[in-house]
């Protein structure tokens, strides 16, 4: 739980995804065996750091997100059980959930809650689906 809020603390202001202010990136699909990574690497120790940094920059920053939890899909991370029904154990063990608040749309619920499934590939990490 520390590593979680000193992440979020060090790790969001640094982040720059190139885009221009406001833009909005390329959002991934919803959670579907067709989104699944065929090519998921394993994860190494930092894995969830560098997985979390991924999520935060396919957010708006207008949507202010923060990372709420994150942790490996096959070791009790939010929404695990949706990455092991739709993509199988494989690539369950080579992803990491990232749960994030997206504090605009407070306080809808259905809104401003997602969790980003994301994967090591050779090209470096990526957020493959997005679970509500």
């Amino acid at each position: 739980m520390c590593c979680a809020f000193a992440l979020m603390g060090a790790a969001f202001p640094m982040l720059s995804d190139g885009q221009p202010r406001g833009a909005r990136p390329a959002q991934p699909p919803l959670i579907r065996s067709e989104a699944c990574p065929r090519d998921a690497l394993a994860l190494p120790a930092d894995a969830v750091a560098a997985a979390s940094r991924v999520a935060l920059t396919t957010e708006r920053s207008d949507d202010r997100p923060r990372i709420i939890a994150a942790g490996l899909a096959d070791h009790g991370a939010p929404r695990e059980e949706m990455v092991l029904a739709s993509c199988g154990r494989h690539i369950w063990h080579r992803t990491v959930a990232v749960a994030i608040d997206l504090r605009r749309h407070h306080p809808s619920a259905s809104l401003s809650e997602r969790v980003s499934f994301v994967a090591r590939t050779r090209s470096g990490y990526a957020v493959f689906a997005i679970g509500h």
